[in-house]
């Protein structure tokens, strides 16, 4: 995987990482922190839910996972917290979106839905690898958002 990755770092592919960490897997999370902590070192932008980084970290708080846990290796995190909204760190910049107005029939695929529609914002205004790493603007930013959250 590693070589993979490499490879694709070399063709300028931004490499955005979901742990996708799920409770019945917090038990495992001391035994995994090495391949966790790699691929946040690999990654452009780490996006996860809250509970995600709860069954990681043992931390709730968005802003502190990020500062002792994500920055150090990405500086670019979104974390997603339902109803809750999204927030989003990158280097000094903090910013909140809320999530719109819905009732969901089931929340199964959500992350995932989020995902494809950042992915999809990123193609749709031609996002790229420097883009990223020269730093997004805030509407950058909320234009990706907005089309995540609208997925």
């Amino acid at each position: 995987m590693v070589e993979f990755l490499d490879y694709a770092r070399q063709r300028k592919a931004i490499l955005y990482y979901d742990p996708n960490f799920r409770k019945a897997h917090a038990h495992e999370a001391i035994h995994l922190a090495p391949t966790l902590l790699e691929n946040f070192e690999y990654a452009d932008i780490i996006r996860g839910s809250d509970e995600d980084f709860l069954n990681i970290f043992g931390e709730a708080d968005s802003e502190k996972v990020y500062t002792d846990h994500i920055r150090f290796y990405c500086d670019r995190f979104i974390t997603t917290h339902g109803a809750g909204g999204v927030n989003l760190y990158h280097g000094d910049l903090r910013l909140h979106f809320d999530s719109p107005s819905i009732r969901p029939v089931s929340t199964i695929g959500a992350g995932d839905n989020f995902n494809a529609g950042f992915i999809y914002g990123m193609i749709k205004y031609g996002v790229t690898r420097d883009d990223v790493e020269q730093g997004l603007s805030e509407e950058g930013w909320d234009k990706l958002i907005a089309t995540a959250t609208a997925f």
